[in-house]
Formats: C-alpha cells, sequence, structure tokens
C-alpha cells in the first residue's frame, strides 16, 4: 500500500482511487448540473481549514513529512496562520513557548516527540567541583537515552522500560534548586552525581574526603539517591603500582560503599582503553538510583493518595485536591515513559469526575475562544496551580483532562482511541454550553464544536500517516492500533448537539453518554487499576467498560500484540470516526448559518403548511454583515465561512466531500446517504429544486425499512415539495402516497392534505399514475369453493384494509386469475367491482366473473383504480395460490326419494318422487322407474304432480305416463315436481328393495344429460311375534306375543290357528293332515282391536299333537288387520288400487316335549313334628319295550332334593340303578320333618336326564303340612290346708288319643 493511497483528506488526486465528492462524487454532479460552486477556489478550501487546524495541533511541526494535506497548500497554510496569529495572538505565543528553557549546561536525551515537546524527562543533577563534565558529556550522549529499565511493583509485576530520556541538570539550576513537596515531587532528580577528579592521596584526605563527606550527609539528609563518579584523566595505571599503593578511588569507595556500591569510575584521554566495562557499571548504578528514586516517590505519592481516599465519604473531602495528587502520579509515571499506568490514572480520575461535577464553582473560566486548542489546552495556563487552589472552571478542567489524556495517547500511537474519545468529549462539552447558555457568547456551542473536531481530525490522521509512512512497529509501551470493538455510532453525538438526527420515530430524547467515555466498548480488566486507588462498585464497572482497550495489563512490553504492521482495518476504522466527526463539524456550520439567517431553518411538523412561510422569511431578511461574524467568531476561518452564501456554501459542501470520501475508504457506503441529503437539504434551502429532487429520490426509500420516520419524513415532506415545484405530477403523487405511509404522519390535517392531493390529480384524465397498494392499503383474497362450471357465477370474497383516515371511492376494482400453464397471455379469468368506497379500517367486498374458459386459474394481481390512478398488487408471491378450476357443465336437476318411514310387507305402499332443476332447465325429458330387487311397481295410467314454480306458486297437474314412463317438457329454473308412484313387496322377513329412477333430459344449451336415482327403502312385517311353547301338567299351552310393527296405528281384526284341528278328531284315517288340535282357545275376547305403533297383544292356545312320533312342527297364525290409506291428495289416484283389509300368515314351529320317564311319589299329607313320615318314589321308564337294545338312559340315578333346614333323610337319598324300557321301579325311605307348617314335598330328580323329558304325575302332593307334637303335658297345684304347711301335689299327665 502506498503512502498516497492512505490520504483520505487529499483532495488534489485526481486518480480513480478518490472516492470524494469532489472527484466524480456527488458534488461533481452538481456543479456539472449547475451548482455554483467554484472547483478551482474549493479544492483546496477543506485542506486550508484542516491546515489551520494544524497550527492549533501539537503535532504540527511534524506535518511536513505525515500530513495528508498536499504540499501544494503550503501558501494557504502560511497565510492562515497569520490571519490566525493576528486573532489569537496570545494563544500563538503561548504555543511558542510550550518547552521550557533550559540552562545552556543541561543535557536533553529526548528525541522529538509525536505530540510535541512539552514532554519532561526524569532529571538527574551532578555537581561537579573539578571541572571534568566536558569529559563527560561527550560521551554519555552516547550511551543515552538508558535502555531496558525493570523493576518489580509491589503487586509484582514487571514494569519494563525499553528506552527512557534523561534530562541531566548542574545542581544550580533552576529546576533543581527549587523547593520540592508532594506537590511537585514529580520534577525533583531522581539521582544526584559527584563528580571527582584527585590522582594525590594527601589532597583527597586533606580536602575532597570532607567535601564528599558533607555532600553525602545532605544528600542522606535529604533522603536522595546519589553516585560518586571518579573521573580519571589519562592512561591506566600498570598493575604493580596498582597492586603497591591503592589509588584514591580505592578509598573512596573504602570510605563511601558502606550499604551500598554508591561509587564508580570513568576513565577519559586514555587512547588504549575504551572502558566499556566502566560506562556499563556506571549505566548499571544509574539505573539503580533512578528505579530507587521512582519507587520512593511513588511510595510517597501512593500512601497520600490511599489516605485522602479513604477520606473521599467525608465531609470537606475535595475532588481537585485528590486530582492533584493523582495527577502528580501520573507526571511520574510519564517521566519515566510508563505512558499508560499514567493514562490509567486520568481515567480512573474521569471515573470519579462523574459523582463531583458539582465541586466546580465557575462553569466557564471568562471569555473563551472558540479556536482555542483542545490538544494543547493544558500549556494554555497554569492549570495545575488552579486545580489546587480550587479556582480552574469546569470548562477548563474538562479541557485540561483531555488534552492530558490525548497527548498520552498520541504517545502511545493511538490515534483511533483519540477520536473515539473526541466523540464523548465533545458531546459532554456540548451538553455543557447547552446547559449553561448564559456563561458563553452566542453561537459558541456550534462554532467550538466545528473547530475542536477539525483540530482532531487533523491531529489523528497526521499520527496515523507518520506511523504508516514510517512502517513501524509501535515501540514498547504504545497502544494496540486496531480497533478491537464496533464504531460508536455518531447518533449519539448527533442527537446531543441537538442536529435533529438520531432518534428514531416515536423517540423525543436521546442518550446522551457520559464524558467518562463510558460509550466505548473496551477489554482489560480492572486488575490492572493502581493499588492505590479504590472505586466503587458503579465507578469499577464504568471503568471496565469505557477505559479497558486504552489500559494494559501487568505488564506494558505486550510485543506479541505490538509487533504487527498497520492494518487496513485499522485505517478504515479511523476514517469512519473522523468522517463521523467531519460530518458533526458539517452539521454546525449549517446551524450556524440558520442562526445567521443565511439559509431557511427547518420545520419538523406540518411541513405543507410552513413551507412557504420559511421560504418567506428568510428572503425578507437580510444577511448578517461581516462586523456582526467578526464579532460572533474569533477563528477567521469561521468569519469567512459566513460573510456570504455562496462563501458558506463552498465550505459546506467541501467538508461535506471529504466525509464521503472517507466514508468511501472506510467501506461505509450507507452512511454516504447522510451527505446526501444534507446536500440536497442545501440546494433545497437555496431553492435549487432541480439538483435537490434527484438527491431526494436517491435515498426517498433507504430509511423506510428500519423505521427511521423522522428522517424518512424530512426527505419526503421537501421531495414532494421540489417535484410540485417543478410540475412532476406523477413523481409527486407518487410521493404524497409514500407519506401516507402507516406512521409517518402524525396530524391529522396533514394525513388528508396528501390525500386530498392524491383525489385532485386522480381527476386529471392525461395522466396514467400507477401506485403500489401497499402501504396504503394491504388486502387479501379468498373463496368458499375453488371448482365451479363451465358458464357458472364465480364469486370471490376481497378483504381490503385500510390505512388511510378517510373513506375513498373507487370507480371500479379488478382481480385476474391467469392460467397455470397459460397457452396465450388473453386467457384470463378476471373478477369485477364498480363504484364502491373502501372506508378506514377492515373492508369486505364481493367480486364477481363468468367461467368463461374451462382451466385452472391462479391468483395474479388485484388493482383498485381512482380515476386516473391506479393502486395495484402482486397475488403472485402469496403462500396460498388459490386455485380456481373451470371444468366441464353438469347437470344441477336433483332427484329425491321419501316415505313415510319404513314400508308394510304384502300390502300397497306409496314412495315419494322429489325432481328439483335449481339453476338448470329442462327442455325434454323422460322419468323411468325400475326395481332391481323385485319389488313390484304397480302400473298406474297417470300420476297427479305438485308442481312449485320459482316464486313459490304450487299448481296440481295430470300427467298421463306413456310406456310405464313419466314424459317430461318445458321446466325452467328453480322449479320443483313431487309426486308418488305405488309399489309392494312380499317377502317373508324384512327386507330393503332398490329401486332406480332415472332422468334422461336436454338442457337449454342442447346439451344431453342423464341422471339417475338408485333409492333403497326398507320394508318391513307389521307384526312381529314371539312364541313359546310352554308344559303343565301334561299339558301344552303355546303362548304368542303379537307386536305391532307399522308406524301407523293398525285395527287387529281376528286371528286363526292354522295347521291344528279346532279339536280332537278321533278317526286318524279322515282327511285331516294337522299333526296338532287345539284343545281350547282362551282369546275369544280378542277382535278388532286398535294396536299403535309397538303395542304388544299376547294369544295363549293349548294344543296337543296326535302322535308324539310325529315329525311335523309346524303351524300358522293368521291375522286379518285393516291398515286404512292416509287421507292425501297426492295418492287419491290410487284409491282403486288400495286394500284396507289384509291378512297376514306367521309361521310357527312347536317344539313339544318328549317324556322318557315318569316318577311317582308318595307322601302323607299331614304328619307331626319330630315323626317319621313314609315317602314312596315311582320311576318309570316310558320308552317303548320295542327298543330291546340297551342304551346308557337305562342306568339311571335318582336323587332326593330336600331342604335341610326342613327335613331330614332317614335312608338313600341317592341311589343308582337298571331300568328297562317300559319298566317301573318303587324305592321307599322316610323323612323326619324338623319344622312346622306347610312344607314344600322334597323334589327327585334324575342325573344326565333332562327336567323337560321327566313326566310328574298330577296326584303329587305338593304340600305337606306338619303339626306339632301329638303328647299333650299338663299338671296341677293343690292348695295347702295352712298356709305355713304346704302339701305337695301329684302330677297327673294324660295322652290324647
Amino acid at each position: 500500500m502506498s503512502k498516497d493511497s492512505n490520504r483520505p483528506l487529499d483532495s488534489s488526486g485526481g486518480g480513480s482511487g478518490g472516492g470524494g465528492l469532489l472527484s466524480g462524487g456527488l458534488l461533481n454532479k452538481l456543479t456539472n448540473s449547475g451548482g455554483n460552486s467554484n472547483s478551482s477556489s474549493s479544492s483546496s478550501i477543506f485542506n486550508t481549514l484542516l491546515s489551520a487546524s494544524s497550527l492549533l495541533s501539537p503535532s504540527s511541526s511534524n506535518s511536513s513529512s505525515s500530513s495528508s494535506i498536499s504540499p501544494s497548500n503550503n501558501t494557504a497554510i502560511s497565510n492562515l496562520a497569520a490571519a490566525q496569529q493576528s486573532s489569537v495572538s496570545n494563544k500563538a505565543s503561548s504555543d511558542s513557548a510550550i518547552v521550557e528553557e533550559q540552562d545552556p549546561t543541561s543535557m536533553n536525551s529526548s528525541s522529538s516527540n509525536v505530540v510535541g515537546n512539552d514532554t519532561e524527562h526524569i532529571t538527574i543533577s551532578y555537581q561537579d567541583d573539578p571541572g571534568v563534565w566536558k569529559y563527560l558529556e561527550a560521551d554519555l550522549s552516547n550511551h543515552l537515552p538508558l535502555k531496558n529499565i525493570s523493576w518489580k511493583t509491589k503487586t509484582g509485576h514487571t514494569k519494563v522500560v525499553e528506552k527512557m530520556p534523561i534530562d541531566i541538570l548542574h545542581y544550580n539550576n533552576e529546576r533543581v534548586k527549587s523547593t520540592f513537596n508532594y506537590q511537585n515531587l514529580y520534577k525533583k532528580p531522581y539521582l544526584y552525581l559527584y563528580l571527582v577528579h584527585c590522582d594525590e592521596p594527601d589532597t583527597y584526605k586533606n580536602v575532597i574526603r570532607t567535601k564528599i563527606k558533607n555532600w553525602v550527609a545532605q544528600m542522606t539528609e535529604k533522603q536522595q539517591e546519589w553516585l560518586i563518579v571518579y573521573v580519571s584523566l589519562g592512561p591506566k595505571r600498570s598493575e604493580i603500582a596498582s597492586k603497591l599503593t591503592r589509588t584514591v578511588y580505592d578509598r573512596i569507595k573504602n570510605d563511601f560503599n558502606v550499604k551500598r556500591d554508591r561509587c564508580c569510575q570513568l576513565r577519559f584521554l586514555d587512547d588504549n582503553n575504551k572502558n566499556n566495562d566502566l560506562w556499563d557499571d556506571f549505566l548499571i548504578k544509574m539505573k539503580e538510583g533512578i528505579i530507587s528514586s521512582a519507587e520512593q516517590y511513588l511510595t510517597i505519592y501512593e500512601e497520600e493518595i490511599r489516605k485522602m481516599d479513604s477520606r473521599r465519604f467525608l465531609p470537606g473531602w475535595s475532588y481537585l485536591d485528590f486530582f492533584f495528587l493523582k495527577e502528580s502520579l501520573a507526571l511520574i509515571y510519564e517521566r519515566a515513559q510508563l505512558y499508560e499506568d499514567a493514562l490509567m490514572q486520568y481515567l480512573e480520575l474521569e471515573v470519579l469526575f462523574t459523582e463531583n461535577k458539582s465541586n466546580f464553582e465557575n462553569i466557564s473560566g471568562g471569555n473563551c475562544l472558540e479556536n482555542t486548542s483542545v490538544l494543547t489546552y493544558s500549556n494554555n495556563k497554569p492549570y495545575r496551580d488552579l486545580i489546587f487552589q480550587n479556582k480552574i472552571s469546569l470548562f477548563d478542567f474538562k479541557h485540561y483532562l483531555f488534552s492530558r489524556q490525548t497527548k498520552l495517547l498520541f504517545l502511545l500511537q493511538r490515534p483511533f482511541d483519540v477520536a473515539t474519545k473526541a466523540i464523548n468529549f465533545i458531546t459532554s462539552i456540548s451538553i455543557i454550553i447547552k446547559k449553561n447558555p448564559e456563561s458563553f457568547k452566542p453561537l459558541f456551542r456550534e462554532a467550538w464544536i466545528y473547530c475542536a473536531s477539525m483540530e482532531i481530525i487533523k491531529a489523528c490522521q497526521d499520527s496515523f500517516d507518520k506511523m504508516f509512512a514510517n512502517n513501524s512497529t509501535p515501540s514498547t509501551g504504545t497502544g494496540v492500533l486496531k480497533a478491537k470493538t464496533p464504531t460508536p455510532p455518531l447518533s449519539r453525538l448527533l442527537g446531543a448537539l441537538g442536529t435533529g438526527f438520531g432518534t428514531k420515530s416515536g423517540t423525543n430524547s436521546v442518550a446522551i453518554p457520559s464524558s467518562s467515555g463510558s460509550g466505548n466498548t473496551l477489554s482489560t480488566p480492572v486488575q490492572g487499576l493502581s493499588g492505590s486507588q479504590s472505586l466503587t462498585n458503579l465507578q469499577s464497572a464504568q471503568l471496565s467498560g469505557g477505559v479497558g482497550s486504552w489500559v494494559r495489563a501487568p505488564s506494558l512490553n505486550l510485543t506479541t500484540d505490538l509487533e504487527r504492521p498497520v492494518e487496513k482495518q485499522d485505517r478504515e476504522s479511523l476514517d469512519f470516526l473522523l468522517s463521523d466527526m467531519l460530518f458533526s463539524a458539517a452539521q454546525k456550520l449549517e446551524e450556524i448559518a440558520i442562526q445567521l439567517k443565511l439559509i431557511p431553518g427547518d420545520t419538523d411538523h406540518c411541513f405543507y403548511k410552513f413551507v412557504d412561510t420559511i421560504f418567506n422569511d428568510n428572503d425578507n431578511n437580510e444577511s448578517t454583515t461581516t462586523t456582526t461574524t467578526n464579532q460572533l467568531f474569533s477563528s477567521p476561518i469561521l468569519q469567512s465561512a459566513f460573510e456570504s452564501q455562496k462563501q458558506f456554501q463552498q465550505v459546506y459542501f467541501e467538508i461535506l466531500g471529504q466525509a464521503e470520501k472517507l466514508y468511501s475508504q472506510s467501506n461505509r457506503m450507507r452512511s454516504i446517504s447522510r451527505l446526501t441529503y444534507c446536500i440536497a437539504n442545501l440546494h433545497f434551502k437555496q431553492k435549487d429544486f432541480q439538483i435537490a429532487e434527484g438527491l431526494f429520490k436517491s435515498i426517498s426509500n433507504l430509511y423506510f425499512r428500519e423505521g427511521w420516520s423522522s428522517i424518512e419524513y424530512a426527505i419526503k415532506t421537501k421531495l414532494s415539495y421540489c417535484q410540485k415545484q417543478l410540475g412532476h405530477t406523477v413523481d409527486y403523487v407518487t410521493t404524497c402516497v409514500g407519506l401516507l405511509s402507516p406512521g409517518l404522519l402524525s396530524n391529522t390535517q396533514e394525513k388528508q392534505y396528501y390525500l386530498d392531493e392524491i383525489i385532485h390529480y386522480s381527476n386529471f384524465p392525461e395522466y396514467n399514475i400507477v401506485q403500489p397498494m401497499l402501504p396504503l392499503f394491504k388486502c387479501k383474497v379468498s373463496f368458499e369453493k375453488n371448482v365451479f362450471r363451465y358458464l357458472e357465477t364465480i364469486k370471490i370474497n376481497i378483504k381490503i384494509k385500510s390505512n388511510l383516515i378517510s373513506p375513498l371511492k373507487f370507480n371500479s376494482g379488478s382481480v385476474s386469475f391467469i392460467k397455470s400453464n397459460p397457452s396465450t397471455p388473453s386467457e384470463k379469468l378476471v373478477f369485477s367491482l364498480n363504484n364502491f368506497t373502501i372506508n378506514p379500517g377492515t373492508n369486505h367486498l364481493q367480486f364477481t366473473a363468468v367461467g368463461s374458459h374451462k382451466a385452472s386459474f391462479v391468483k395474479d394481481s388485484i388493482w383498485l383504480k381512482l380515476g386516473s390512478v391506479q393502486f395495484g398488487h402482486s397475488l403472485r408471491g402469496e403462500v396460498d395460490k388459490g386455485e380456481i378450476s373451470i371444468i366441464d357443465s353438469e347437470s344441477q336437476i336433483t332427484l329425491e326419494s321419501f316415505a313415510n318411514g319404513p314400508l308394510l310387507l304384502y300390502s300397497i305402499q306409496y314412495i315419494g318422487i322429489k325432481l328439483q332443476t335449481h339453476s338448470d332447465t329442462i327442455e325434454a325429458g323422460i322419468l323411468s322407474f325400475v326395481s332391481k330387487t323385485g319389488a313390484t311397481i304397480i302400473s298406474t295410467p297417470s300420476i297427479n304432480i305438485i308442481h312449485t314454480a320459482s316464486d313459490g306458486v304450487v299448481s296440481l297437474k295430470k300427467i298421463d305416463l306413456v310406456n310405464e314412463k313419466l314424459p317430461l317438457s318445458h321446466i325452467g329454473y328453480n322449479e320443483t315436481l313431487e309426486f308418488y308412484i305405488p309399489i309392494m313387496a312380499i317377502n317373508n322377513d324384512a327386507c330393503a328393495h332398490q329401486f332406480n329412477i332415472e332422468l334422461q333430459h336436454l338442457k337449454q344449451t342442447k346439451e344431453k344429460f342423464s341422471s339417475s336415482l338408485l333409492s333403497t327403502t326398507l320394508f318391513i312385517n307389521p307384526f312381529s311375534i314371539d312364541y313359546s311353547v310352554i308344559p303343565v301338567n301334561n299339558r301344552l299351552f303355546l303362548k304368542t306375543i303379537i307386536q305391532s310393527s307399522c308406524p301407523n296405528m293398525l285395527q287387529f281384526n281376528s286371528y286363526s290357528l292354522q295347521g291344528c284341528d279346532l279339536e280332537f278328531n278321533q278317526n286318524t284315517s279322515s282327511s285331516s293332515n294337522n299333526s296338532f288340535y287345539l284343545i281350547k282357545d282362551h282369546n275369544k275376547s280378542i277382535q278388532d282391536m286398535n294396536l299403535y305403533p309397538g303395542q304388544n297383544l299376547s294369544l295363549i292356545f293349548e294344543i296337543q299333537k296326535y302322535n308324539i312320533n310325529d315329525p311335523n312342527k309346524e303351524v300358522s297364525l293368521g291375522i286379518k288387520y285393516t291398515n286404512k290409506l292416509q287421507d292425501t291428495e297426492m295418492v287419491k289416484e290410487c284409491k282403486s288400487l288400495w286394500k284396507d283389509q289384509n291378512e297376514y300368515l306367521i309361521p310357527i314351529t312347536l317344539e313339544i316335549p318328549l317324556f322318557l320317564y315318569s316318577i311317582d311319589l308318595y307322601i302323607e299329607p299331614k304328619s307331626y313334628l319330630g315323626v317319621l313320615v313314609p315317602f314312596q318314589i315311582t320311576i318309570t321308564n316310558l320308552k317303548s319295550t320295542d327298543q330291546n337294545q340297551p342304551t346308557t338312559l337305562n342306568n339311571i340315578q335318582y336323587q332326593i332334593e330336600i331342604d335341610p333346614s326342613v327335613w331330614m333323610v332317614s335312608g338313600k337319598n341317592k341311589h343308582s340303578f337298571y331300568l328297562e324300557n317300559g319298566a317301573t321301579q318303587t324305592f321307599s325311605c322316610h323323612l323326619l320333618p324338623i319344622s312346622t307348617g306347610s312344607l314344600p314335598t322334597p323334589k327327585v330328580s334324575l342325573s344326565g336326564i333332562n327336567p323337560s323329558n321327566i313326566k310328574y304325575p298330577k296326584r303329587l302332593n305338593e304340600q305337606i303340612f306338619i303339626f306339632s307334637s301329638p303328647e299333650i303335658y299338663s299338671c296341677q297345684i293343690d292348695q295347702p290346708s295352712t298356709p305355713s304347711s304346704p302339701t305337695p301335689t301329684t302330677n297327673n299327665t294324660t295322652k290324647p288319643k
């Protein structure tokens, strides 16, 4: 990377690398389009401004080699310097006297500084009675500065200074002769040298030793480090002579080296010996003395600081006194080249400053000049004396603290940190001036910000360019160049300065960063703080969050971080900060110009109302005279810049051009839009509407997506005004639509104004203005179904949300659908609606179209037409494509069948047919009826039809059947035909029959259609029956329960039991083939009975079978009932077919039980309790004797089932035996009743035989009555003759017979 490529402020170069407004940027476009800028005169304006600022910069002495200003501007710099010197002569004389005057005999080992020559160094004093300093001075300069000085601190860290310049002064120098206390202890010499030259031992013994002794005593009393330097002139003595007699130097060491070796020797005028070892010894002892003194001074200050810090919360504690002590410690570190340790002290003080602002009595120190250098501010006045006396003002103190910090940062080669800190510093000073306007002259805040910014920009550029030009790695003690954190945005500074930018919409205040620099993001831990200072938690957090990257701990010699070349990112970060400061300076110039009435001001609300007033007021005001600007500003630059509007424009555009160049070099292209706005705004105020429109238009939509409504409002309102003045109607309406976006205009009147403007221009038919619906309208298209028939009317729902404040009447609206795979562009499905109004909020509209193309369509776009203004929105990008399919037409005619509940079997029934045309018609048609399941459709000559027209009129029509089919003709839209057809089904059980009703018809479009209805109808029996055969004492009873299944009332007329003779027929050879005969009918009273749905009827018959072995089991129950036809007009034509009297036959299967055994039981009908009762069991095998083959049924076992609580058995209660067919066997046992009363007779069962196959004779006694015991016991008690002597009696007992 070449040196020239890193000069962002050099506007004279014409290569392609220039990105500024003057080198192909926005300003060239302005001048080429008719601007008033003069490129020949303006090309050096900015360099002149920066050069003038450099006169105030501490690094101006080095600008010839490292400045980014082109050499061609030296004349301008000199002229401006002269002008500056004439107005601030005191300041110039102060700058020229920065370096203190030194004694001619003093020796300064330092080289030129980065920031100036006002940095003092560690001092060493010497006393030269023999006059040998001239020999020492010549060679000493070759060994200075001292190198690699290191010592361990109390915390265990090693401090290393690679190069330490020192000042060596004669003991009579004014700086050495001063009285030193804790206020100026840092100025005290760190080492005292006593030069001795004496070759004669006697002279030493009698004269020199006493002088040395007195001098050492004096140094010891003052607690100073001292060193005796014996200077030998001439050749070195031989070794033999040295052994024979002691030299004077040996005597000196013997006399004064008590606790530490404080003597050294140097030899001169000896060409044979270079004496390198002697110089090494001398330098080592010098370093030891300096280190010892430094530790002593540091201990003194740290102890005082610790004491004062412990009293910080007590009444009477002074922050300025504490600052004085703390700065003294920092000055010691600074003299020792420990710049980071020195900087650390100022940062701690800056943190404490935030809670001690009230300690300052005065805000400003009198007549403040805006062009006073902020970087060399500490050299303007004796500020340490003012601090010590508590007389310094807040304004001066802030400047002094900032100048001390920036000086150290420049020494550390950290211009990026200087720029970062400068933003916070300028912000804090701006707040002070803004809150205390009475302490400063008018426009001082804006002028001071401009001058301070320009000076800092120049100094940072010079520092960085020098580092880059030398291509050197920062030496030990310097900071890291690369920015570790994101650049703090200028919006904080701009907001604090009151520019109107830097706040988003809805924000009325700006977060102002504190002067402590807490807005910076730095990384060093708080453990790097000096042990002498204890901070509160809040202050520690502020320090760790705000100053960390300016402090390096624990060592200053971190070469791994520092030994690297300057990177491109370092320059980009610095350029970005400096470009922000340039932009701020330009903003301040604009504010001054507004105050001086050179340009109109701005308005942030109801722009359309006040814009004409602003222009008129500015035209009526005369420009400020030169005398007025000379009174307002002390800076010649500002005086010249505001002499006229043209001068101001030149300076303003040049600064913005250089800011654009820096933004481009730092890759912050987005920030250039701010500059574009400022340039456009100035042209707008100068009524250059053509140029202003082009610039505003380029950034009009930039801030919409990020919610910067205040900036967007300022841009679009001014853009609309330019377009209206220029007659650009289409663009003007477009801007008005953009201004009506939600959240941009807060005033109702303003919203209505721009809406009225749109409506006004929509009435001009010569315009064709197309605008997007968003953000004024949001729409959603939906529909209930997506499949439609050919030529069918389709309706879709449109939901539109309006963000306007008043209703808007549109001429028409359309929603277009395009084919999924269009073959021609014209194949669209367009929905439309005419003359509708959209109100504020949500609106629901319905658009219609006719499906004239058979295809699938998807959403394309929506358009709302307001006169010559059309609002459109594309629907293609939506997730729901909203596909609509138009398919072939189909018949809309519907067929429906219905019946009054389940139909009955074995009788004529009716089903209803209902035909509806809906949106279809029947020109001609035939309706046929077929049953595919065997049901009978009864033929009739004609059918009565109830016809319901589309208007609801009902009429009765009679249509004759043709070939058992119903002809239809001329049936229109939404008409209904309703009629009944007679049917009959004959089945034994309930079943479902299907009827196919088919319609063939011709539509008006001559399309033929065939439709059919398959109707299923349930047929049920009129009755359901449940029956059972119940044997009772060898008699059989048939019990039937009949339930009505018909949904209507039936009349039960009569019944008959078929398959059964009415009485016993002895002549078995008669013609009767019935297997059963009726013994008795118990239901004679049941006839002509009404049965309602679900009602039951029970019939009981006593029957008997002729032959038990007859296999026939079937009989039938015939029921005659009456089912009357409903009195309905629909079926009166079938009255002749209807039969009220019906007969229903129910089959019955009789399961007659077969008796295998007969059990006869015999027991007495009565007995007594406890008396045995004979119990006899007779079992007969009823099987025919013809079955000689024995079976398992012949092996039987009986069992007496008794209740143990009633009976006890005497004998076998269970017995197995063999019984042949037709045989009988009797068994007997006794029963003992154990309870009285009517007791049940025990039952006898046969194991393995079904009880239904056992016959019990009737003569069995089911109950036996048990009486109590038959013996009766009685007694009689005779009365005694005398009461005293009773006579016993005899008990007589009798038994009843």
